[in-house]
């Protein structure tokens, strides 16, 4: 459920679909507090909550403000059953919405999560539209392979970097699938099984103009290897289809886990689709001087198995996972005699996580965190590689502070750094609590490196961002 607001001429339409988002947001706000009220009038049973939040950013390099945001999240969730014939359970449904003032475009209302839970004796189950989370770490987790990862750069100018980078270092959020899970609970662990009826296919996500770059540069590859020969584009823009069938739309997942002695091992699978399509660039020979560059893609599958484990040790939590992957091949990525570059691989692939955390202080006010993170298909931030060549695997190292000292005052500190070039982002951050319900919050985000480097290429995205947000 979304509705879609798009640029529009003239100064009076502009501020019309500005208005209608903030009287939207102001009637969520006014609804929640209806919701309140009736959950009162009618009982304990239905909960309301959510916020709405405004956010600016400004370039440090001088180029004006980059993002200017107004986006809200409203939640409900009701307990059922327990009596008769219906089990116990609980119903659960979450909107949000955004609006760009920059760009003048958003979402007014999409829908988040919708599920059913239900508690069945030695059985959890739920039923929806649902985010599936079984990974140990903090915020990349190899082994949480049912929701898709929309990639968090994918737009021109490097300004969402910051996004990615929370108060517990690197965290990439994941989308909502329809889907079926149940949680079995044996007398030795527990068993995790998923069924998803609708594939993780996100369509491209490389910019139009990054597509169009990517396709000039493999004509003036071909041009450069072979003087004499004109290469033309056929088409500046990568499309593919998702598949049609239900059968193959399916995707499954299962997880078994066990306490051994201090520590909670995991042991999962998964077969289903890639987060994105493969991409690849062939040439057509047209005449004995001229060819043309083709655009390739291909959704395909793949199979998963990884391991996860967790513990308590002391002061310390400790956790580590990893996971093994095998694509199906892709003729097109291997054709040597027509394929100018590739830009995915049909090379098995695995990531690896470890690390762990502590708090300091008699309240906890200090929070530490470190990991060790390694990708041996390449960058965490792409799924392609846009430079022909061998892929380089990538090791990064990503840490967060937090230092709370009072109920008032909030300082944190996260940043990740790419070990193979020396590239990094940092994202120092102050929140200040007005009230129970409101709070302000100052950051910076300013990545460095290299100019060709993994975070040094989003240079542009430094800024520095305000934001003020009312919690209900």
């Amino acid at each position: 459920m979304s509705v879609m607001m798009r640029r529009r001429n003239g100064g009076w339409t502009k501020w019309a679909s500005v208005g209608s988002f903030v009287l939207a947001a102001v009637l969520a706000l006014c609804g929640a507090c209806t919701g309140i009220v009736l959950a009162e009038e009618a009982g304990p049973g239905l909960t309301v909550s959510g916020d709405v939040e405004y956010g600016l950013a400004v370039s440090l390099r001088g180029d004006g403000v980059t993002a200017n945001t107004v986006g809200y999240h409203l939640s409900l969730s009701t307990g059922f059953g327990g009596t008769g014939w219906l089990p116990s359970g609980n119903a659960y449904i979450s909107l949000k919405g955004s609006y760009d003032l920059q760009n003048e475009s958003g979402k007014l209302a999409d829908l988040d999560e919708a599920y059913v839970d239900l508690y069945l004796t030695g059985a959890d189950m739920r039923l929806g539209q649902q985010v599936v989370s079984w990974g140990t770490a903090y915020g990349l987790n190899p082994t949480s392979y049912v929701n898709p990862v929309p990639n968090p750069v994918s737009e021109a100018g490097g300004t969402s970097l910051a996004g990615v980078i929370g108060s517990t270092g690197l965290e990439l959020t994941r989308l909502a699938v329809p889907a079926a899970s149940a949680t079995l609970y044996p007398s030795w662990g527990e068993v995790g099984l998923v069924a998803v009826v609708n594939p993780r296919l996100q369509g491209i996500p490389v910019p139009g103009d990054t597509q169009a770059v990517i396709m000039q540069m493999a004509a003036g590859k071909i041009m450069q290897d072979w003087p004499g020969i004109q290469a033309i584009p056929s088409s500046l823009r990568f499309t593919v289809e998702p598949p049609e069938s239900l059968s193959d739309r399916l995707e499954y997942a299962a997880r078994v886990g066990a306490r051994i002695g201090r520590w909670d091992l995991y042991l999962s699978g998964y077969r289903g689709w890639e987060d994105y399509p493969v991409l690849w660039v062939s040439a057509t020979p047209v005449s004995l001087t001229q060819v043309t560059v083709d655009p390739n893609a291909a959704y395909r599958k793949e199979t998963k198995a990884g391991l996860a484990a967790s513990c308590t040790w002391g002061p310390y939590t400790l956790w580590g996972e990893g996971s093994y992957a095998w694509p199906d091949k892709v003729a097109g990525l291997d054709d040597s005699d027509s394929t100018v570059f590739s830009l995915s691989s049909n090379d098995p692939h695995w990531q690896a996580v470890v690390g762990a955390d502590r708090s300091f202080g008699d309240s906890n006010d200090v929070y530490v965190m470190a990991e060790y993170i390694y990708n041996s298909s390449g960058s965490i931030l792409t799924p392609y590689q846009f430079a022909p060549g061998e892929r380089e695997a990538k090791q990064y190292l990503a840490g967060a502070a937090r230092w709370q000292p009072g109920q008032d005052h909030k300082f944190e500190l996260s940043a990740v750094y790419c070990m193979n070039d020396r590239s990094y982002v940092v994202v120092p951050r102050y929140t200040y609590q007005v009230d129970e319900s409101t709070s302000v919050w100052l950051g910076l985000a300013v990545p460095g490196g290299a100019a060709d480097s993994e975070f040094g290429s989003f240079s542009d995205g430094r800024s520095a961002s305000l934001g003020i947000k009312l919690a209900f």
